[in-house]
């Protein structure tokens, strides 16, 4: 009888827990983009400027796709929507109606340099205008996530 009255008690108190069904709003949104080498950067490339953009492209999209994975699971992220294509910003309601927050985030690989790259842009951060964007190297996806997830849990600390 006290096994079936405890566990009675454990659905009526998971009961009164709010259930996510999504419509939670999300108030800032990332634009998580890949960024290709431009022509300009693949200028002597020693297997020709066709190959490096080829590489470029196919090692920064696999670069977007483990940055996406790692910034989800970042607790400086937490909260924070993460969207890959223009498209997907609208699961997180408009982001022009001054409410949500918008940051636009880069990553790619260049094949001249060998260097996987990230470029920031915050354009709006609690409701306020973002700083001018940065950008830097890092050495594997998770590091490039940590250092966005970071930046970005500080504009939000700072500039509220």
């Amino acid at each position: 009888m006290l096994k079936h009255a405890a566990l009675a008690l454990a659905f009526t108190i998971l009961g009164l827990i709010p259930q996510c069904d999504g419509t939670k709003e999300t108030k800032v949104v990332i634009l998580l983009e890949t960024g290709e080498a431009a022509p300009i950067q693949c200028d002597g490339y020693p297997k020709g400027k066709q190959q490096c953009l080829d590489i470029s492209k196919a090692r920064s999209d696999e670069l977007r796709s483990a940055v996406n994975v790692e910034m989800r699971i970042d607790p400086d992220c937490a909260g924070m929507g993460i969207a890959t294509s223009m498209g997907e910003m609208s699961n997180f309601g408009s982001y022009t109606n001054g409410e949500t927050d918008y940051i636009n985030a880069t990553v790619g690989y260049y094949p001249t340099t060998n260097q996987n790259g990230w470029w920031l842009n915050i354009v709006k951060i609690n409701g306020k205008q973002g700083p001018d964007y940065m950008s830097g190297v890092a050495s594997n996806a998770k590091e490039i996530a940590h250092k966005l997830c970071y930046i970005i849990h500080q504009e939000k600390i700072t500039r509220r």
